[in-house]
Formats: C-alpha cells, structure tokens, sequence
C-alpha cells in the first residue's frame, strides 16, 4: 500500500526546485500577445510526473519555437519511482500514486508559485491536471472551467 504521507514528504523534498524553476518562467519576456501561460501536470510512466508549461493568447497556444529558450531551461518534473514496484500489482499501484499525487501536487503547486511571486503580473497564471475541464488561477486562487476563460 502507497503511503499518503510518504508520498507527500516526497513531493514537498522538491519544492525548491521547483520555485527555482518558476522563478524563471515568471522572469522570462514571453511574446507581448501572451495573455495566459498553463501549467499542466502529467502522469508519466514509473512514478514520474511532468509538469508542462503552455503560453497562450486568447485561448490558443503560442508556437513553441517562440519559448525554446524557456523549456529548454525549466524542467519540472517530479520523480516518484521508488513507490512503483513493476514486478508488484503495477498498474494498480500507479493508478493510487496518481490519484494522491493530483490531489496534493495543485496545493503544493501553489504554494511554491506564492513564493516565487513577488510582483503581480499582467500574465494570468493557471495549473491543472492532464486534460481536467478546471484550472485554478494561480494569482487569486479560483477554481474556472477553462473553456470560461476566453469567452
């Protein structure tokens, strides 16, 4: 059984890194029209979470050749691996780690990003979880479909 606590000491031992990493994407001069910048988090395989950045302009994605410079420099990633035994109920067991890590990683999440922040920004700020119709807006913490957002 994967321990709740466990995982969440696990998660917290990145939280440097991780306000290190959103310091620079909160320095970085994205193209003028970009209005919104996402961060995703996904499940990877073997306990290994990824956390995507996306800058958009009225609801759409920004060519990622124009932040090159960005995602080569800031990866967010969050390695989990040691609660997986592949030889052990694999698939059942990172089903759980997935389901505890997307409850505690946007509270964690913001949490870092409230620490990194030291100015407003005329960028609005969004996490969520792979694919999930909610983001939460990382400035005022409220909870918004996505498609609300550009309407």
């Amino acid at each position: 059984m994967i321990n709740r606590i466990d995982v969440k000491k696990a998660v917290y031992a990145y939280e440097d890194s991780i306000i290190q990493n959103i310091k620079k994407v909160l320095s970085y001069q994205f193209p003028p029209e970009t209005d919104t910048v996402l961060f995703e988090v996904h499940s990877g395989e073997y306990g290994i979470y990824g956390i995507s950045i996306t800058p958009m302009s009225d609801g759409e994605e920004i060519n990622y050749s124009r932040i090159q410079t960005l995602l080569d420099e800031v990866q967010i990633r969050i390695k989990l691996d040691k609660f997986i035994d592949p030889n052990d109920d694999y698939i059942n067991r990172i089903d759980r780690l997935d389901h505890i890590v997307f409850e505690l990683i946007i509270p964690f999440f913001s949490e870092c990003f409230d620490i990194a922040t030291d100015r407003p920004s005329r960028i609005q700020f969004y996490i969520r979880t792979h694919e999930a119709d909610d983001v939460l807006n990382l400035q005022n913490k409220t909870w918004v479909e996505i498609e609300d957002l550009y309407e």
